[in-house]
């Protein structure tokens, strides 16, 4: 998982392969679902959906409907973790792209 995050974090966006990054993405969030670790699994989501939310306000714009549920899906997870700093911040982002 780490490796599919850091690759659309990385080379792609700077390249500005929108698509590819979010392809790396997708590939993540699969390979979340084999994880027998739920604790891990809940720690990595939010961060998934948040760079989910990055790549795609700069691809498809800050009002886009994909943009606006990876941060509202990020938001959620944030809030079920109790992580308030990140539920803010992803709450903030997720008001920008609507």
């Amino acid at each position: 998982m780490d490796y599919w995050r850091t690759a659309a974090q990385g080379h792609a966006v700077e390249q500005a392969a929108y698509q590819e990054s979010l392809s790396h993405l997708d590939s993540a969030r699969q390979s979340l679902e084999g994880l027998a670790d739920r604790e891990a699994l809940r720690r990595a989501e939010p961060e998934l959906e948040i760079s989910r939310g990055s790549v795609l306000m700069v691809s498809e714009g800050y009002p886009g409907a994909e943009t606006e549920r990876a941060f509202v899906r990020a938001a959620q997870l944030a809030d079920i973790l109790g992580d308030e700093a990140r539920s803010s911040g992803v709450v903030a982002g997720a008001a920008v792209a609507t």
